[in-house]
């Protein structure tokens, strides 16, 4: 991997593989929903949608056709602290991959009637994942957690926000945070000098600006319940787990792995395969810059959901008190191996594995290190992570469906 610097900033990753026919090319900015206000919420997200509406060279048709023309995969992507878009095209396009995503980002026009339009879009995909059991049951719950923080806003904004949010203050948000101290751009694959030069040239118009900060978010222990005629209910459990400056997130990674990251994991088999209880059940284990959440989420019939609900927490608290055993630990490192092999497989893994990591961490590690820090966690390590993060008092609850009330739910955990 190289890395070029720009005096402005911003900086440019590179790793070549002559070999193959394509590339992904990239740019990610370091803003998303925790780094808006409550007046802006959804303004970062609403952003990345008005990029692709039309530039001083292309309107929104014409920016699509030359999309679509590169003949490979375009797209972006807000979360709670990144903002991304990437290309991935044949390697003879990719000067005119980074020719196109400059012009969104620097003459992108936010015309008053393409913004009207998208706010109307956003609703709807507002809309669409309120629709979602499983987004509600785990995404509303990771939501109500930071009540005191803005981790805890939507990405996407309320439909509230979103009718506060002009072309101004849209673009004052961009101009803020679209800076050279806040971008890193990728590429990964086969391509030549000249679309590095290229990139070089343009990002150099990037204000100097300062890099995003932000303030560790407090894990408040929350409630989320809501009514709604699904067949099925969608079950969800939170706790506090481990953000990306801490190295036992590797250790969390893999009590994820071994307490439901599959069909051989504890959950699966004992609520599904021996119990028959449900269809889907997975843990998962997720880190922000200085914050982390571990949890649960099932789907089962209303029928079923008391017995279910009550051999999840069984299995739960088996992992706190006794650990994992040998075999299970190393084949959740195995596991884990393999799908991180698996992704250096993919030009746009790569692209992204880089950025992200150079954006917040201002560092790339290689996969041999990563690889290392996961061997180097032991079975008494699992156990602590295990009590650490799996405390009764620091658990939070979903359920969404045909579900009870509050102290129904309540009075099940206790038990």
């Amino acid at each position: 991997m190289e890395k070029i610097t720009l005096p402005n900033g911003a900086r440019i990753l590179t790793e070549r593989t002559d070999f193959l026919k394509s590339a992904t090319f990239g740019v990610w900015i370091g803003t998303g929903s925790r780094h808006e206000t409550a007046a802006l919420s959804g303004a970062s997200h609403f952003i990345e949608h008005m990029l692709f509406k039309g530039t001083a060279k292309h309107d929104c048709a014409a920016l699509s056709e030359a999309l679509d023309l590169l003949g490979g995969h375009s797209n972006a992507y807000t979360t709670k602290e990144i903002t991304s878009f990437y290309v991935r095209a044949l390697s003879d396009r990719m000067t005119d991959a980074v020719e196109l995503v400059s012009e969104m980002l620097f003459s992108s026009l936010f015309d008053p009637a393409d913004l009207e339009n998208e706010r109307g879009v956003i609703e709807e995909e507002i809309g669409m994942y309120e629709d979602d059991p499983e987004d509600l049951a785990t995404e509303k719950l990771s939501e109500i957690v930071y009540p005191s923080s803005s981790l805890g806003r939507p990405i996407l904004g309320t439909v509230r926000s979103l009718r506060r949010l002009d072309r101004e203050a849209l673009l004052s948000y961009m101009h803020s945070h679209y800076t050279g101290a806040n971008a890193v751009a990728a590429l990964s694959g086969n391509f030549d000098r000249a679309a590095v030069d290229l990139l070089a040239e343009k990002l150099s118009a990037l204000p100097c600006g300062k890099r995003s900060a932000v303030r560790e978010a407090v894990y408040v222990p929350g409630v989320f319940l809501k009514k709604k005629k699904y067949e099925q209910n969608h079950i969800g459990l939170l706790w506090k787990g481990f953000g990306q400056e801490d190295e036992r997130r590797y250790a969390a990674a893999l009590l994820s792995a071994i307490l439901g990251g599959g069909a051989s994991s504890r959950l699966f088999r004992r609520v599904r395969d021996e119990e028959g209880l449900c269809y889907a059940i997975y843990s998962f284990s997720g880190s922000t810059e200085k914050e982390g959440l571990f949890g649960v989420y099932a789907a089962c019939s209303r029928e079923n959901e008391k017995k279910a609900l009550e051999t999840a927490v069984r299995e739960i608290v088996r992992i706190r008190e006794e650990g994992v055993s040998r075999e299970e630990l190393e084949r959740a490192k195995e596991k884990n191996r393999t799908s991180l092999l698996l992704s250096m497989e993919s030009t746009g893994s790569r692209a992204s594995y880089m950025a992200r990591n150079e954006l917040k961490r201002g560092t790339v590690p290689s996969f041999e290190e990563v690889l290392a820090a996961y061997d180097r966690v032991s079975e008494e390590e699992i156990r602590e992570t295990a009590g650490e993060i799996l405390r009764p008092e620091m658990l939070s609850f979903a359920a969404v469906g045909r579900i009870g009330e509050k102290d129904y739910y309540e009075e099940l955990l206790r038990k």
